[in-house]
């Protein structure tokens, strides 16, 4: 059940001790208690995988993790009793199994220049050969399908009841966050964050007293509110004005003394200023006043980089001309 060393792991899945699990994972829908070991042994296996891997067994794997971070706070807690395992380091497996998914099987396509975005759906569409694929060859699951679960799991992940569940030490939660905000950073997936909901989770975030959280919060909504996808920019920008007080927010952090923190927050306003349903709020803030405020009273210990001089110069431009 336990973490095994390394060398323990890599002979478990040479021996198909992996796919075995798949196979008692997929099987045993009506045994809460199979299911978490099943789950959580492919949790503990999936960072020491070597081998090539299919769109199906990716599949599985986000699965697994999906039921082991979504249980935290119902059926999985008497099953990990039972077994003497401590939610804390059953959210540890789930987040170092997805941080290797992540870096294996979705950011090497992401920066790869063979994939592109159909902005009719805003999903991945793959050029590449199946010969150059990083993926086997005897899939029956859609790429598209793999970012549209991963996404979800990302979002579930960080939910409240998955950070009450975490416990006092919290950077396992943080990590978690960090893969959201990888997500955010990728076109392709920002409409599917949106569709899990993930604005509400970055505002609190970004309203939250924790610097790690407002920090990932204040790139990742930089991310979003950037969206060259028409239906994603929109909807964004409806979820901006439908909170009543989150662009008041952003503008008043364009006060913030942490540099980075500032910068997206000019990047935001800047986004924003040039949408006119976007634009008034800005102005009804006294935006205008703190984009001001950032270009004449720069603290003296402080240096203004060129993207937020840029970032305010754009949205002072904007508003002038409404």
């Amino acid at each position: 059940r336990r973490r095994g060393k390394s060398e323990e792991l890599h002979h478990i899945i040479q021996s198909g001790g992996m796919q075995s699990f798949f196979t008692l994972f997929q099987s045993s829908s009506d045994s809460p208690v199979l299911l978490t070991v099943s789950a959580l042994n492919v949790a503990y296996l999936v960072p020491s995988y070597t081998d090539e891997v299919t769109h199906k067994d990716v599949m599985v794997m986000i699965d697994c993790l999906y039921y082991l971070v979504q249980s935290s706070s119902s059926r999985i807690l008497g099953a990990v009793d039972d077994l003497d395992i401590t939610p804390t380091e059953v959210f540890t497996a789930c987040v170092e199994a997805m941080q290797f998914v992540w870096a294996n099987c979705f950011a090497p396509k992401f920066l790869s220049s063979d994939l592109n975005v159909d902005d009719n759906d805003c999903f991945p569409r793959q050029r590449v050969s199946p010969k150059r694929r990083s993926f086997g060859d005897n899939d029956d699951v859609d790429f598209c399908q793999l970012v549209n679960s991963f996404a979800s799991l990302s979002v579930v992940s960080v939910s409240l009841d998955c950070e009450d569940a975490v416990g006092p030490d919290k950077s396992t939660y943080h990590d978690f966050a960090d893969i959201l905000q990888s997500l955010c950073a990728v076109e392709c997936c920002r409409g599917l964050v949106m569709k899990e909901g993930v604005m509400s989770i970055l505002l609190k975030w970004m309203r939250s007293e924790d610097r790690a959280l407002e920090l990932v919060a204040a790139n990742a909504l930089r991310d979003l509110t950037a969206s060259k996808h028409s239906y994603t920019a929109g909807w964004v920008h409806s979820e901006w004005l439908n909170d009543g007080q989150a662009i008041a927010d952003v503008v008043e952090r364009l006060r913030s003394p942490d540099l980075e923190v500032k910068r997206c927050m000019a990047e935001i306003v800047s986004c924003l200023s040039g949408v006119p349903h976007t634009r008034a709020a800005i102005i009804e803030a006294e935006g205008i006043k703190c984009l001001g405020h950032v270009l004449v009273n720069v603290n003296m210990t402080d240096t203004l980089d060129d993207r937020i001089a840029i970032a305010v110069g754009n949205s002072l431009l904007n508003l002038a001309t409404c």
